[in-house]
């Protein structure tokens, strides 16, 4: 590690190395020393790494006479000590080695499972040496599983790994095990602690999940916490009786409808239980409004929809509605707004609107109006305009007074005569049509 020259003539002096002003000893529990021949040694102290700086000087035996030199000038060094450090916790705290975890009480006939970690806390990857990594030692009933799918062998400095241990009891009593995890760590190497557990009477408490919705079951004390996959949950209740409060929350698009079973299962999700009891959660799919309306003129369709008037109907969560907009004469159809796409189709996911849109024909003459009063035909229902069948030119119909309807508007051919009392006969054709009203004056307009 270390070498020196002594200087010509002076191969045969003795060398002595002195180590002095150690930054860090207490990362050593036998400090640096430098022997006769140069060799470094030292040791570090358990537990600890990190850096410490020191000085080294050399003398040797040829004495100042003559002007010699005996003692070398001071020369600083530093030494890095790197170490694993392995550590292991449950539910965020720490587990020393050679200590013990107790799971508490369980009943007969149920697992229960806690999860892991172990950590390398120091600064050298950690190996865990064994296979599998994790050991359990004195489970002679078989009643302690360990579960190491997902557990890392090799962990960089920071590294992390899990493991979960789960116990199933068959008889009453205390239960206890010895987990052993063989690593790296030096003073630490077969990191190891206990395991408890006992077990207790147990009364069974089941739920069934009920319905074609969709919904999560939780419960205090916990225990309990499933969905409708599966469709049974079981809990098992220590040291009988008592109460269980169960939590019943619907997923999006669905409603819980209450509880039902056994006596024991009351309305508002508490159990009291004595003995094994089972009780039904019922989820149903939620129902939601769908409302459609215009902007314009015209009729929006659908299934149970006929707007206006019917402009609301009630549908099943995720329901597929296509929808259809009819223009009034003298409008069109140009689109939708709201929940709908644009080809007027809508799924149901919550309460939602729909509207159609409509705007004035543009083929209508005279910019829209017509009767030119300076008013759009299509925003006066005593005025319409629409092409003959003659000659597919447009006919302006106009009624007074303003308060008289005009409704079944239509133009035919000459010879078609139909109804002669509801019909015209013109040079274009015939033009047939209904006035709410007894009397009337009509004017008609060529274009």
């Amino acid at each position: 590690w270390a070498t020196f020259n002594p200087g010509p003539n002076e191969t045969d002096h003795l060398l002595t190395y002195t180590v002095s002003e150690v930054s860090n000893p207490g990362l050593f529990s036998h400090w640096p020393n430098v022997s006769t021949n140069g060799a470094l040694t030292y040791q570090s102290a358990i537990n600890q790494s990190g850096t410490s700086t020191f000085t080294v000087t050399v003398q040797d035996t040829g004495g100042t006479a003559n002007g010699g030199v005996e003692r070398s000038a001071p020369q600083n060094f530093t030494l890095t000590v790197i170490a694993p450090e392995i550590n292991v916790q449950q539910g965020g705290v720490n587990l020393s080695n050679g200590k013990s975890f107790d799971f508490g009480s369980i009943g007969i006939g149920s697992t229960l499972t806690k999860s892991f970690l172990i950590e390398n806390q120091g600064t050298f990857e950690l190996l865990l040496n064994n296979s599998p990594p994790v050991v359990v030692l004195n489970n002679q009933a078989g009643e302690f599983s360990v579960d190491e799918t997902s557990t890392l062998s090799f962990l960089a400095v920071g590294g992390k790994t899990t493991f979960t241990l789960s116990v199933t009891p068959s008889q009453l009593g205390a239960k206890s095990v010895t987990v052993v995890i063989p690593n790296t760590d030096s003073d630490e190497s077969s990191y190891r602690f206990d395991v408890t557990a006992t077990s207790v009477p147990a009364q069974l408490l089941k739920i069934f999940l009920a319905g074609p919705g969709i919904g999560h079951i939780t419960s205090d004390p916990t225990g309990i916490d499933c969905t409708t996959e599966p469709t049974i949950c079981t809990l098992a209740v220590i040291n009988p009786p008592r109460w269980i409060d169960l939590t019943a929350t619907p997923d999006p698009g669905f409603k819980f409808t209450g509880w039902s079973g056994e006596e024991a299962c009351q309305a508002t999700g508490k159990v009291f239980v004595m003995a094994n009891t089972a009780c039904v959660a019922t989820f149903e799919l939620q129902s939601y409004e769908l409302s459609v309306g215009r902007l314009g003129q015209g009729q929006v369709k659908g299934p149970g929809l006929d707007c206006p008037p019917k402009c609301i109907e009630t549908f099943l969560y995720g329901t597929e509605i296509q929808l259809e907009a009819v223009a009034d004469r003298e409008w069109i159809h140009t689109g939708w707004k709201g929940s709908c796409d644009q080809t007027g189709k809508v799924k149901l996911t919550n309460a939602l609107l729909c509207q159609a849109v409509f705007q004035e024909d543009p083929t209508v003459p005279n910019q829209l109006d017509g009767n030119g009063d300076g008013i759009p035909d299509a925003h006066q229902p005593n005025v319409i305009s629409l092409p003959d069948k003659v000659t597919g030119s447009y006919v302006t119909f106009a009624v007074q007074p303003e308060t008289c309807v005009i409704s079944d508007v239509y133009t035919d051919l000459p010879d078609n005569y139909g109804k002669p009392e509801k019909n015209k006969p013109l040079p274009q054709g015939l033009i047939y049509f209904d006035l709410a009203c007894p009397q009337a004056q009509i004017s008609l307009y060529y274009h």
